[in-house]
């Protein structure tokens, strides 16, 4: 072989490789990103189920009040009668 086609091979040789190099970094980069997502996503759900907990605790506070209430009303207008 000539020394221009193996000065030809080994470039090519030499820009596959970096190409390979940028597309792994590229795809690395991307991935970090994702899992930076993911992470801030679990983040805000585990957030918001604690909110619905409390909503949930909330709500049956006010379940028992409404019922303690409406026995209250009951109570008294059998009296009134």
């Amino acid at each position: 072989m000539k020394t221009t086609s193996l000065t030809g091979l080994a470039l090519t040789l030499l820009m596959l490789l970096l190409v390979l190099i940028a597309a792994f970094v590229f795809l690395f980069q991307g991935r970090q990103q994702v899992i930076e997502q993911r992470d801030t996503l679990e983040d805000q759900t585990a957030v918001l189920q604690q909110d619905l907990a409390q909503t949930e605790l909330d709500l049956a506070a006010v379940e028992a009040t409404r019922a303690a209430t409406a026995d209250a009303l009951a109570t008294a207008e059998s009296s009134a009668v």
